[in-house]
């Protein structure tokens, strides 16, 4: 049996059950039939997943093993991307330091604050 024809026998016994053509006496038997085509559709499912996934892991071991230099260039552009984003980082840390330093310098340089007898509006 191919999954094809499991799907429309199993499409078939649905329609049955939901126009209630089917006999109380042989609801049982179309009940379990169902679920072994169920079952054996689920079986083929998975059964040609693995199939393709190991047909794709091949022709990726297959490309690899014909252009072994493009396994190590992407590494090393990888590695290129982070340093340069650890040095943009390490830049911004470093103004960051010298934003502060020229601020606590700017408040150290001022006179206390006197108190006045000025309103202050709100």
């Amino acid at each position: 049996m191919t999954y094809s024809q499991a799907i429309t026998e199993l499409e078939t016994i649905v329609s049955e059950i939901e126009q209630d053509d089917v006999p109380v006496d042989e609801l049982l038997k179309k009940v379990k039939r169902a679920s072994d085509l169920i079952t054996y559709c689920k079986a083929k499912l998975t059964k040609t997943e693995d199939e393709v996934h190991s047909v794709l892991e091949s022709i990726q071991e297959d490309e690899v093993a014909q252009n072994p230099e493009a396994e190590e260039e992407e590494p090393s552009a990888v590695t290129e991307d982070q340093d340069t984003q650890q040095q943009q980082i390490a830049e911004a840390d470093q103004k960051q330091e010298y934003a502060g330093e020229a601020d606590s310098e700017n408040q150290s340089d001022e006179a206390p604050d006197e108190e006045s007898d000025e309103e202050v509006p709100f």
